[in-house]
């Protein structure tokens, strides 16, 4: 019982320390790119141009 107990616990627990390091960097001032499904990388707000990102995002434009 204690064992059932334990392991919801500890995914909880995951993920809110995932959620936590996200709204961290976010509050920042840092944004996620992914330009790839394993090439993920974070970048500063200001580092780079929304025309830039919208260009290399044409799949966020279709879904609108």
């Amino acid at each position: 019982m204690s064992e059932g107990d334990k392991t919801p616990q500890q995914i909880s627990l995951s993920a809110v320390d995932d959620i936590n390091i996200v709204t961290s960097i976010i509050d920042k001032g840092y944004q996620k790119i992914c330009n790839d499904v394993e090439m993920c990388h974070w970048k500063a707000s200001g580092d780079f141009e929304n025309e830039e990102i919208q260009e290399n995002n044409p799949s966020k434009q279709h879904m609108d």
